[in-house]
């Protein structure tokens, strides 16, 4: 037998019906509905997620901005889906051999061994070169 629910009318979450007074009690209270992006917040960080989610939709979207794995400049709206193609990108370890994904170096460079010992921060390199 399926059990009831019920759709909370500030958060929008699918909720049992048997918590659900428990849980529109609890969500009215400390939660509110962001009026730019719909999402529910916790009141007391509403101040913080307005700064921080909504401010770069404030700032110039054309703007010009680098990415940090190839340096190509582009216009900051299309930043994200370039970091999502780029950071996919692999290069090889010059250390182990494998190749690994840029987005994923910083956590390789903890990881990345040389025969069992593992590596210190700062020791792994990108290149034969040693850069």
């Amino acid at each position: 037998m399926e059990e009831e629910r019920r759709i909370c009318k500030n958060c929008k979450r699918d909720v049992a019906a048997v918590n659900f007074s428990l849980h529109e009690a609890h969500c009215m209270r400390f939660l509110a509905v962001c009026p730019k992006c719909e999402e529910p917040v916790a009141s007391k960080d509403m101040k913080e997620h307005l700064a921080k989610a909504h401010k770069e939709a404030e700032e110039c979207q054309e703007r010009s901005v680098k990415c940090h794995f190839c340096e190509l400049e582009l216009p900051f709206h299309k930043l994200q889906s370039h970091l999502d193609a780029c950071g996919s990108r692999t290069t090889m370890c010059w250390d182990c051999g494998k190749y690994v994904m840029h987005k994923a170096q910083e956590g390789h460079k903890l990881t990345c061994q040389t025969g069992n010992k593992p590596r210190a921060p700062g020791e792994f390199h990108t290149c034969r070169y040693l850069c």
